[in-house]
């Protein structure tokens, strides 16, 4: 085998040594963005994480999913009641808590009332808080979270 040949299979194997190892942290870091049963017991609670530019790309992207219908209605309602929510968002709210059996009904489902406390909770079952985000942020998720459920949710109602 000739210098060139050694040398050549020697970055080679560097290579794969190299791909191999970012897999794995890569493979690490997925684990960590989306807990499952296998690394968090039903006993712990999963911490939020704030909402912030990231989630502001993803639902203008539409990589993000949202969740429950129930959940959605809470978050624009606490958006409502911070002063966050835009005329079309406070509109999208109203609509989607009274499709989905008014105010009374869904104050018993657990999604409204997290959702009602500023946490988001994707399709993905990601955990995203609103109440950290700075002002104009925040606002800029209200809308797009209520345009994003007006054309998911309530595309047919008008």
């Amino acid at each position: 085998m000739s210098l060139n040949s050694s040398v050549a299979a020697v970055l080679a194997s560097l290579s794969l040594l190299a791909i191999g190892t970012t897999t794995s942290i890569a493979q690490d870091k997925i684990e960590t963005d989306y807990p499952n049963d296998t690394q968090a017991s039903a006993d712990e609670t999963v911490a939020p994480a704030p909402a912030g530019s990231a989630l502001l790309s993803q639902l203008a992207t539409g990589s993000f999913d949202l969740g429950a219908p129930a959940n959605i209605a809470g978050v624009l309602d606490y958006c409502n009641d911070k002063g966050l929510a835009d005329n079309a968002a406070q509109k999208t709210a109203d609509e989607l808590i009274e499709a989905q059996g008014g105010r009374e009904v869904l104050s018993h489902e657990a999604e409204f009332t997290h959702g009602q406390t500023g946490i988001l909770t994707s399709a993905q079952d990601r955990h995203f808080t609103l109440e950290d985000a700075d002002a104009d942020t925040a606002r800029r998720l209200c809308a797009r979270i209520g345009a994003k459920a007006r054309a998911l949710f309530l595309s047919g109602t008008e």
